[in-house]
């Protein structure tokens, strides 16, 4: 989209005025991956050969588990009891706790090493759904928005939830934090090759940083509410033995993949899936209930799915295809071994033969389910780790940029003329912090 065809939402000192057009082009200087994302082929090639330990819907993902110790820190471990919540551990805390997060982090970094990024690359004049925003000196600047505000876009909330999310790492943390500049885009899918910050990408799509997504704050409060809550509401749900004998699942039919899932699951007592028929009344089940079985099915939309964090964190078993789509934490996902935490999935034409195996051996899936629970529900997903997340990309961020960010330009002023004229310079904010755009 363009800003020729955009109305502005005007943010000045606090007061904002929200038209009813498509588009916001808001300058705050003016107004204001089988059952994983693909593998590398070098992870699958350093994996040890685990086929001894597979069942059916088992497969090798070429994910290894790395040593946790981290020197120096043996008297601290993460109790997920008392550690799951707390945004402020330390830079050598987050280590010891999650050594394994970071993968696409470092990826990225390491993409950019000889490249850099340049301020030109924050230009965002001509692009949409995107927000440009810096820190600088512990305080979070928002620069520049051009976002769709309509019904039935999401741009807004979106923006609001992660730009909240920054807000808090920044707040809790009690070290230093760089000074950065960048732009994040609120897109399902990014497909311009800038260094934004995504929600996902593209195996094949280098140039991006892959961010955690605005679940990890809140969403719609009647199918989700917010992360800290949908997490606390599942202290009660994590006995396997309890949750219903079923494969569950909702979604709209919207896509080839979940025709198959729909086709493949007809006429099964142990399926328990269904489209969702739009505007149907009490046709949305909670993301908090689908706790309540044992098996879940993870689908892909037109992008990535913000379901699967959720239902990950469930003590449940997923099924699913290998994701396309790269999220922050995907490739912590292992489809076999005693690690095993999901089930990859051939096609959904397998489901039927691998719900059968799973029903008559339910101590594999007791293991699968466990493994989830222990590696990403009480570790790698929860709160603490996406504050740890966040500050680690802000830290290698700030090795690749080339520029130092300011929030505000410095101007020449004058007044009067000849002997009288006196001249000075004064600093012009180019950006607003958090506590005025909010």
């Amino acid at each position: 989209m363009s800003p020729q065809d955009s109305s502005v939402v005007s943010m000045i000192k606090g007061s904002s005025a929200i038209g009813t057009a498509s588009t916001c082009a808001c300058t705050p200087s003016a107004t204001l991956a089988g059952a994983l994302p693909p593998l590398r082929d070098e992870l699958a090639s350093n994996s040890q050969d685990s086929s001894k330990h597979r069942v059916p819907g088992s497969h090798s993902t070429g994910l290894h588990s790395s040593n946790t110790h981290v020197s120096g820190q043996s008297e601290w471990k993460f109790d997920p009891a008392r550690d799951s919540f707390d945004y402020s551990l330390s830079d050598s805390q987050c280590d010891n706790a999650f050594p394994d997060y970071y993968a696409e982090i470092d990826r990225a970094a390491m993409y950019y090493k000889d490249r850099g990024i340049s301020e030109d690359d924050m230009n965002i004049t001509e692009r949409g759904n995107v927000v440009r925003a810096m820190i600088y000196d512990h305080q979070l600047y928002i620069m520049q928005t051009h976002i769709t505000v309509e019904p039935g876009i999401f741009d807004l909330p979106r923006m609001m939830a992660i730009l909240g999310s920054i807000h808090r790492v920044i707040v809790a943390h009690q070290g230093p934090i760089p000074n950065v500049e960048f732009v994040f885009s609120l897109a399902d899918a990014e497909w311009n090759p800038a260094p934004f910050w995504t929600l996902c990408r593209a195996p094949e799509d280098e140039s991006h940083w892959v961010m955690p997504d605005f679940g990890y704050w809140a969403w719609d409060n009647k199918i989700v509410g917010s992360y800290q809550q949908f997490v606390r509401e599942l202290e009660d749900k994590s006995d396997f033995s309890k949750k219903k004998q079923l494969a569950f699942w909702r979604g709209s039919d919207s896509n080839e993949e979940r025709h198959d899932l729909l086709r493949a699951a007809e006429g099964h007592e142990w399926a328990d899936i269904e489209a969702i028929i739009w505007g149907r009344p009490g046709n949305f089940t909670r993301m908090v209930d689908h706790c309540d079985y044992q098996y879940l099915v993870q689908t892909e939309g037109n992008s990535y799915s913000g379901r699967l964090k959720y239902i990950l964190n469930c003590a449940s078993v997923v099924l699913m295809r290998r994701p396309y789509w790269i999220e922050t934490f995907t490739h912590l996902l292992q489809s076999s071994g005693p690690d095993q935490n999901v089930i990859e999935l051939d096609g959904f034409v397998t489901l039927p033969d691998v719900m059968s195996h799973h029903l008559s051996h339910p101590e594999d899936s007791e293991n699968i389910a466990r493994n989830a629970k222990e590696l990403l529900k009480e570790r790698y997903l929860t709160p603490a780790a996406q504050a740890c997340y966040w500050r680690k990309m802000f830290e290698k961020w700030a090795k690749v940029q080339s520029w130092e960010p300011k929030p505000w330009t410095v101007e020449q002023k004058s007044e009067g003329e000849g002997k009288d004229q006196k001249v000075w310079e004064e600093k012009v904010w180019n950006g607003v912090t958090w506590e005025l755009f909010m």
